[in-house]
């Protein structure tokens, strides 16, 4: 029998042991590790063969099994961690010894073993192997060396390999304890990395040569304006060293007090991400004033978040110097200009003054009885009168042309009678010469076009005229062919043949320039300026067509050009037609003239017209006499004694008399006309007029006035289309104040106020290219023009602020404000004079 001694188990568990595979047959002493429901036992087992029978010694080591468990679930972690990781990784030990190394070294040096059979290995015989690979084979050995025996930590070491690839080393001594237990050596492959770094480096070098020759100024700053990078074409430019930059506020050392609000305005643009180009000044090391141009960008970093901005500077202070001396040119050629217009003008009022007398009283003595001796000699007087006039006119129509003054107006054309009205002018001339008079017009010509009918007709009498100048035998003929019938307009073909003394081939080519005849006969035996034909082509040039010249010398000439005029959809747009003018016998009206004969002349015509008038010689006397009498309207001659027109009218508006005024002068340029208007009068009637000429101006004007708070506040009736002159409406200001005249007053203020300093900040800021005062003064202006309904103004604003934003041609900038001031200053008179 079997006698067991049991321990402290139950019996189950004793006989399930002794029945165990794992004692059965043993003679000798043994161990074994038995678990026990959830704990794990190291078992001696001691059997006594004689005595059969068996010692059992057992030893609790669950703790201890768990333990090793756990580790061996970590280092089988480790291991893949390690052997996942792309760098070559090798630990060897105090002596030497092979550790741990991972497939990646084995990989990167080209080992043809497991890792795990590397185990062990000693590094020293390794790496005599190893060096080979290497381009430095003793400086990799001793690198080694010296790495061990320095004990500290190395990072960032490159190695090239003789097959052209590139590792980076990193070495760290294991301590345990405070006591140094091995080596960890890490290996990285950055051949990649050092190539691409390498293009990079190129390519930098690349574009940066290339932005240094192009002698760009280039700099960087952070979000505070703190320069943080500079290239050498920036120190060039400035005369500052990188040294002495780097860490500056840029805006401090290199701005100006006078631009700080426009580079802030652009910074914060740089924040929110938006590139810009820009104009401004700075200052150098040595002081001077620069001017650049700007072109700024933010700088993001990795996650897309600005950290800063670059900026490209082109130094323009040469191109900014031409500019200004090209301005100072310009001023003194418009100054030569402005002189010789100035003259023109000067000479036609001098003219014009006795002209306006001359073929006033003509008129007057054409409705008298005259025998026919007396009617001839009137007729004779007429003519020249008429010639002398034509000739005036024709030198300010090359003058206005000249300076861009000329404009066109399209009414409504009847062609059909304007083409017989000029055929009867010419008729009774024609036959006198003995010519024979053609005319032919197309019937399929629409009678309802549009066009300047005033201009046109200038060019045909024009032509016209050259044509019996220069005929003495034969014929005239007068041609309108209609070319094309489209949907909105119609192609007309106008001509005029002759068969007079013809042009020579070789001076056809300068016949429409300046001041040119044929020849010095052609002055001598026809007179003339040699201007009509270079002002007929200008017109014709204005309204999109060309006169073409067909001659032979001595067989006749052949004029013609063609037009497109628009078919006119809207009947209401008609040219007032020629007609007897009356005017209303109950006016009263004051005349101030100092010129006797047109003192003589002007009686004579309110007189005709049945009118009661005053007559007095200078402005003074005007100022004097409306204090006690009333009239209608004024007509005031500008060249007067005591008080010229101009500062007559000027007290008068101070007085707050709104009287209408009408300008009665010699000057007839269109420039005269928009500065009277700009200066208060109501109209212009300009010397030599007719009668109906004054009658009809005097009952427009009539139609019109007077302006006054009350009449628009009741029936607000005035408007642009009514009026051309009035260039703004209470209309929408009314119905903002309902009946408070007071709120209106200041309204009123306010807007003059406002609007006038905005327009100086337009004009100013146009001339000295800051576009961007400008198009933040064009912003608040907009609103307070809609609601006075400036509509005119606002028109040549648009135009002016597209031309700044397109930063377009300088003169056409100039011209338009010289548009925008004489618009805005009319209308703000206007506003001003409103009686309240």
């Amino acid at each position: 029998s079997e006698i067991i001694h049991l321990s402290p188990f139950n019996d189950s568990a004793a006989l399930f042991f002794l029945y165990s595979e794992n004692i059965k047959g043993k003679t000798h002493a043994f161990e074994i590790e038995l678990t026990i429901n959830t704990k794990t036992f190291n078992v001696t087992c001691v059997p006594f063969v004689q005595e059969q029978y068996f010692n059992l010694y057992l030893k609790d080591i669950s703790e201890k099994v768990q333990y090793q468990h756990e580790l061996e679930i970590v280092n089988n972690q480790f291991a893949t961690l390690i052997n996942s990781l792309h760098s070559g990784l090798l630990v060897e030990n105090l002596h030497r010894k092979i550790v741990m190394v991972n497939d990646q070294f084995c990989k990167y040096f080209n080992i043809p073993v497991s890792p795990d059979q590397m185990i062990g290995i000693d590094c020293e015989m390794a790496g005599e192997q190893t060096k080979k690979l290497f381009d430095d084979e003793d400086g990799f050995i001793e690198g080694v060396r010296q790495i061990i025996d320095n004990k500290k930590a190395v990072f960032g070491q490159q190695l090239k390999l003789k097959d052209g690839r590139i590792f980076e080393r990193d070495y760290f001594p294991l301590i345990s304890g405070g006591v140094n237990q091995g080596h960890i050596w890490k290996y990285d492959d950055i051949t990649e990395l050092i190539f691409s770094k390498e293009s990079l480096r190129r390519v930098e070098d690349k574009y940066k040569k290339i932005i240094e020759e192009l002698q760009f100024g280039l700099i960087e700053v952070d979000l505070s304006q703190r320069i943080t990078k500079v290239f050498p074409a920036f120190c060039k430019m400035t005369g500052y060293e990188e040294f002495e930059l780097i860490g500056q506020f840029a805006d401090v050392v290199l701005g100006l007090p006078e631009e700080s609000g426009k580079i802030e305005r652009h910074n914060e643009d740089r924040k929110q991400g938006e590139s810009g180009v820009y104009e401004t000044k700075i200052k150098t090391k040595e002081g001077e004033i620069k001017w650049v141009i700007i072109s700024g960008s933010p700088i993001l970093d990795a996650n897309n978040v600005i950290i800063g901005s670059i900026g490209i500077h082109i130094d323009i202070t040469d191109r900014k110097r031409l500019e200004k001396e090209l301005i100072d040119a310009q001023e003194k050629a418009f100054m030569y200009v402005k002189a010789k217009d100035m003259f023109v003008a000067k000479m036609s009022h001098e003219i014009r003054t006795p002209m306006n007398v001359i073929i006033g009283l003509a008129e007057l003595l054409s409705e008298m009885k005259l025998d026919n001796s007396q009617m001839n000699i009137l007729n004779s007087i007429r003519l020249s009168a008429s010639n002398l006039l034509g000739i005036i006119n024709d030198i300010l129509d090359f003058s206005m042309l000249e300076n861009g003054h000329y404009k066109l107006v399209k009414f409504e054309l009847n062609t059909r009678l304007l083409i017989f009205d000029i055929s009867e002018i010419f008729k009774l001339e024609v036959q006198k010469k003995g010519l024979e008079w053609l005319v032919e017009f197309d019937e399929k010509i629409s009678e309802n076009l549009l066009g300047d009918k005033q201009k046109l007709n200038q060019v045909l009498v024009n032509l016209i005229g050259n044509a019996i100048k220069f005929t003495s035998s034969g014929w005239i003929k007068l041609n309108v062919l209609l070319l094309n019938d489209l949907d909105s307009s119609q192609v007309l073909r106008f001509s005029v043949e002759d068969s007079g003394v013809g042009i020579s081939k070789e001076s056809q080519d300068e016949i429409f320039s300046d001041f040119t005849q044929e020849d010095e006969t052609v002055s001598v035996n026809f007179g003339g300026s040699g201007l009509g034909l270079s002002i007929s082509q200008k017109i014709v040039s204005k309204m999109g067509g060309e006169i073409k010249l067909k001659s032979i010398k001595g067989e006749g000439s052949h004029f013609s050009f063609d037009l497109v005029l628009d078919k006119n959809f809207s009947p209401i747009i008609r040219e007032e037609e020629s007609q007897n003018v009356d005017l209303d016998t109950a006016l009263n009206i004051l005349v101030a003239e100092d010129n006797v004969q047109n003192q003589l002349l002007i009686s004579t015509l309110l007189k005709k017209a049945n009118v009661s008038f005053e007559l007095v010689e200078n402005g003074q006397m005007v100022i004097d006499i409306v204090k006690n009498v009333h009239f209608d309207l004024i007509l005031m001659d500008i060249q007067m004694p005591v008080l010229n027109g101009f500062e007559t009218l000027k007290l008068l508006r101070q007085s707050g008399n709104m009287i209408p005024v009408i300008a009665l002068t010699a000057n007839a340029s269109e420039d005269d006309r928009r500065k009277y208007l700009a200066e208060g009068f109501n109209s212009v009637v300009v010397k030599p007029y007719r009668r109906n000429d004054l009658y009809s101006e005097i009952k427009n004007v009539l139609l019109k006035f007077p302006l006054t708070i009350d009449n628009l506040i009741v029936n607000n009736t005035i408007t642009e289309n009514e009026s051309e002159e009035l260039l703004f409406s209470l209309e929408e200001v009314n119905e903002i104040v309902g009946k408070d005249k007071v709120l209106l007053k200041e309204l009123i203020a306010l807007f003059l106020e406002n609007t006038s300093a905005l327009i100086v900040t337009i004009v100013n800021g146009t001339r000295e290219y800051d576009y961007d005062k400008v198009k933040f003064a064009m912003h608040q202006i907009k609103p307070s023009l809609m609601v006075f309904k400036a509509y005119k103004v606002l028109t040549e604003l648009s135009i002016l602020e597209e031309l700044v934003t397109s930063k377009g041609n300088y003169d056409e900038m100039e011209i338009q404000l010289g548009l925008v001031e004489t618009k805005a200053a009319l209308m703000l008179e206007q506003v001003k004079n409103v009686k309240l």
